[in-house]
């Protein structure tokens, strides 16, 4: 079992992408705190997923998404750029799978496209009841945190009228 472990775990996270080696640099630093504050370390392997992959469409097509743009939009037509906006996208089954509390990062619109990151880290909360297991195989190094970023970036019409 822990050798299928080890053989999914490099396939996922290979050594070319630990948080020093993001495919964007831009994050290290808001990703170096997250992990801290999270599971007290700096350095983790992690996904990074683009603004085509379906998680992203997923997320960015999500009402929750939508309300959060929404209730940012004067701001945003503003040009203010939104740095971090802390939120919940579990709300669909793929979403509740793959991302659940997470930041939302420089959220922006530029050229009538809207830009946000939204990165989350898989770290199994300690004191919550139903991770309780892979809490358990997460402090025993069974399994490894990481983190996920994932690129949105949608025709701003999508939300609002510019």
């Amino acid at each position: 079992m822990k050798e299928n472990y080890k053989t999914v775990s490099k396939l996922l996270f290979s050594d070319e992408q630990t948080l020093s080696k993001t495919p964007s640099q831009r994050f290290e630093e808001q990703l170096r705190n997250k992990l801290h504050s999270q599971i007290q370390k700096q350095e983790s392997r992690g996904i990074h997923l683009y603004s085509n992959s379906s998680l992203s469409k997923s997320l960015s097509n999500s009402l929750k998404f939508k309300s959060i743009i929404n209730a940012n939009k004067e701001r945003l037509r503003n040009g203010e750029i939104i740095p971090k906006i802390s939120a919940f996208l579990g709300w669909n089954w793929n979403n509740f799978l793959s991302i659940n509390g997470c930041d939302i990062l420089n959220v922006q619109v530029k050229n009538g496209i809207l830009y946000a990151t939204v990165l989350d880290t898989v770290d199994y909360n300690p004191n919550d009841i139903k991770v309780k297991l892979p809490r358990d195989l997460q402090e025993a190094g069974a399994i490894e945190n990481y983190y996920i970023l994932v690129e949105i970036a949608e025709p701003v019409s999508t939300y609002f009228k510019e």
